[in-house]
């Protein structure tokens, strides 16, 4: 007879991603973070990453659709507004930077 600890553990197998996803998730954000860190222009202002979401609290279910990294930056206000196009504000250079380095990192 089935105990409620072994149905619990059948129907926690059928929704956890299976190994080879999450082994893909690990790879993604590591090099991901990696080259965020070492990137000439970008990486003397990286502080540290984590990871955030589902993968990052380890409650995704049935797939991994993606990671979510959270960069912390050195960039003062001053820094953006140098590197900011005319009409741009501090914060969208910024989002610009990053979306620019994470999207050429993968």
């Amino acid at each position: 007879m089935a105990t409620l600890d072994s149905l619990f553990r059948e129907y926690l197998a059928r929704i956890e991603p299976d190994p080879k996803a999450t082994e893909r998730a690990a790879t993604a954000h590591d090099d991901l973070r990696s080259d965020l860190e070492k990137d000439v222009e970008y990486g003397p202002y990286v502080a540290k990453t984590r990871l955030s979401g589902s993968y990052g609290r380890q409650t995704a279910i049935l797939g991994i659709k993606d990671v979510d990294v959270i960069v912390q930056t050195t960039l003062t206000i001053a820094q953006l507004e140098k590197l900011a196009k005319e009409g741009e504000s501090p914060l969208s250079t910024a989002k610009q930077i990053t979306h620019m380095r994470a999207s050429t990192a993968t």
